[in-house]
């Protein structure tokens, strides 16, 4: 189930610095008793040098304020992570383009897909899969190194219209030794949610019911409001 934005952030209740903390306290009390102890035990023709007992109790006070340090870079930690939370929920409702070849056509809209040449092609294939892996449509793409655009409408190579459902988009280029590379490409779709894994990189929602998914956060190429 989604966490609520922000809760994996903010509701971290075992933190290494409260565990270093419970540990230090129930510590620092057993070195005070046995550091009294010894100062009561102690030859008294051969006390203990003050030195040595300001570095003792120095190095006790160093590390509480150490672990004091730790449990406010945490409290920051946790604001910022926060901060980014809401910033990342202003994306929902929002078209993004994101790294992908899985795509859903509606069965009445055209599909916006996208792909980029690395470099200049001498052919370059355009190909739409049906959910079964079987190419249903194939195009001649640009030529020209850089992002190019293609609004796939369903038709396929026969003529027939496609139904609704979940295709996909391969692309090929063949590069100056004449070998053919796939490409990379994106897909366009609108933000319905965002879902935070505890130590994990946010997940984006594309879409909505039967049809969404999901989308890593590095894997978004831009966001841009509904025109």
């Amino acid at each position: 189930m989604a966490n609520t934005i922000g809760s994996s952030f903010l509701n971290n209740t075992s933190s290494l610095a409260e565990k270093s903390a419970g540990l230090f306290s129930s510590n620092s009390e057993t070195y005070l008793q046995l550091f009294l102890t010894q100062l009561k035990n102690q030859d008294p023709t051969q006390p203990m040098e003050v030195a040595d007992m300001t570095q003792q109790l120095s190095q006790l006070t160093n590390s509480q304020q150490l672990i004091e340090t730790n449990k406010n870079l945490e409290t920051l930690i946790a604001m910022q992570n926060n901060g980014n939370a809401s910033n990342l929920a202003s994306f929902i409702n929002k078209e993004v383009e994101y790294k992908g070849s899985d795509f859903l056509y509606d069965g009445t809209n055209p599909s916006e897909l996208s792909y980029i040449l690395g470099e200049g092609s001498n052919k370059t294939n355009i190909e739409i899969l049906d959910a079964a892996g079987k190419v249903i449509f194939q195009a001649d793409g640009s030529l020209d190194e850089g992002k190019h655009g293609i609004a796939w409408g369903g038709v396929t190579t026969t003529g027939a219209q496609a139904a609704a459902g979940q295709y996909r988009i391969r692309v090929n280029a063949l590069d100056s030794e004449g070998v053919y590379q796939e490409q990379s490409t994106l897909i366009k779709g609108i933000v319905s949610g965002i879902d935070f894994a505890s130590s994990s990189e946010p997940v984006i929602r594309i879409g909505k019911g039967i049809d969404k998914t999901t989308v890593e956060l590095s894997n978004i190429a831009s966001v841009q409001n509904i025109e």
